[in-house]
Order: structure tokens, then C-alpha cells, then sequence
């Protein structure tokens, strides 16, 4: 199970949400915010497009937007995230779409590079437990998202390996896992999963395969297990 420990409730006009989660599994998935994983307590083991790294406490991970990954926590583990959303920001959306970064300091020697983001982390966590969401933490909140935008840019951007066909075929398969997570509770079949979005069921589990590296029924029961839990 993944509970939220400590929601924070930021207004939608604000570019990134946080919340401090302990993670016991997570089953692939992805989403079209930018993710900034920062280890509290415990080790999280994460796959992201099928790279496995093992973090620990201190350690950050920063997942693209698009990118599947799942993970698994050990030793009542705990964990701050920060989702941020590119589009929030005063950027042309093309702009937006391409930044992509590598940040993950499980791997990296040099650990240096993470200490201002970790603080600034630390800064945006400070800001919003301890005083009232009002104009001055509006403003504070932009200032703390576009430093965190200016840290990623300057220490962590590389090139996008992504193709737009490719960016074509996850959009597609977010319509389907959304489709599933509205209708979990029916019973579905691939096959009828395959007549709801229009697509022939050889193809629908091929994308499954490609896609998510697993089958429909895998797929399926796990999100319906997610659910139980």
C-alpha cells in the first residue's frame, strides 16, 4: 500500500505539486508531469524505462514526463515528491515538451551537483508546513518553481531520445490505461478493451508488450489489485 503522509495543498495555478508518500509498490504507470523523487527513509527500488536503480535515504531521482516506471519500497520507506508541470511555466509549449533531464544521484559520484536542488526542496517543504497558502506564497512558490526549473536546466538537461512517433503511441496507450482505470471494476477482456478503443486485439496487446513490458491480464489484475489495496 502508498499512503500519503503529508499532502500539500497547493492552488492549480501553482507549478508543481508535493507530497510525502511511503511506497510499498507502485506498478508501472506514467504521467505527463515531471517527477523529482527525494528518499526520506528507506530504499525505494525503481525502474524507469527499464533502467533499475536502488535508492536510498538523500537520494534524488528525477523522472521525465512519458517515462514508464514502477517501483518498490523496502524498510518502511518514505519518500517526498515533486511533480512539476512544464506547462505552467512562461514556456512555448514546443519548449516545453523537449526538455529532458538526468538526474539521478544512486548513480552519479559526484553528489555535489543535487545539494542545491535538495535545499531547495527543503526550502519549498518549509514554506508551505509551516504558513497559510496567500498572495506572498504565491509568489514565493513561482520563485521556488522557476529556481527549481533553473537548477534542472543549468546541471541536469540533456538531448530527448524520444521520437514524436513514439510521444503519437503513449498518448494512445494513456487512453487505454485511463479506459481501464474508469472500468476496472467490469471484468474487462482484451477484447473488449480492444472494441472500446477501436483497436484490433493482436494490436492492443502488442502495444501492452511494447509499451508497459507486460500482458493485458498482468496489466489488469494489477491495477485491479492496486485498487483493493
Amino acid at each position: 500500500m502508498n499512503d500519503v503522509y503529508y499532502p500539500f495543498h497547493l492552488p492549480p495555478n501553482i507549478p508543481f505539486q508535493i507530497q510525502v508518500i511511503q511506497i510499498a509498490d507502485i506498478y508501472k504507470h506514467w504521467h505527463p508531469t515531471v517527477e523529482l523523487i527525494l528518499m526520506l527513509r528507506g530504499s525505494v527500488t525503481a525502474k524507469v524505462q527499464g533502467e533499475v536503480s536502488h535508492l536510498r535515504e538523500g537520494d534524488l531521482l528525477l523522472i521525465n514526463s512519458n517515462q514508464i516506471h514502477e517501483l518498490s519500497g523496502q524498510d518502511n520507506c518514505l519518500a517526498l515528491t515533486v511533480h512539476l508541470d512544464m506547462h505552467k511555466f512562461d514556456l512555448p509549449q514546443a519548449e516545453a515538451d523537449q526538455l529532458y533531464f538526468v538526474c539521478n544521484s544512486s548513480k552519479d559520484p559526484d553528489q555535489s551537483r543535487y545539494d542545491n536542488l535538495r535545499s531547495l526542496i527543503a526550502l519549498v517543504v518549509e514554506r508551505n508546513a509551516a504558513q497559510a497558502q496567500d498572495a506572498a506564497a504565491l509568489y514565493d512558490n513561482k520563485s521556488f518553481a522557476y529556481s527549481m526549473l533553473k537548477e534542472l536546466t543549468r546541471e541536469f538537461q540533456a538531448s530527448r531520445s524520444t521520437t514524436p512517433s513514439q510521444d503519437k503511441y503513449l498518448d494512445r496507450m494513456n487512453e487505454i490505461v485511463r479506459y481501464i482505470d474508469d472500468h476496472y471494476k467490469e471484468d474487462l477482456s482484451l477484447v473488449q478493451l480492444a472494441s472500446a478503443v477501436h483497436l484490433s486485439p493482436p494490436y492492443l496487446s502488442s502495444l501492452f508488450s511494447r509499451y508497459l513490458d507486460t500482458t493485458f491480464s498482468d496489466y489488469y489484475n494489477s491495477v485491479r489489485l492496486g485498487h483493493a489495496v
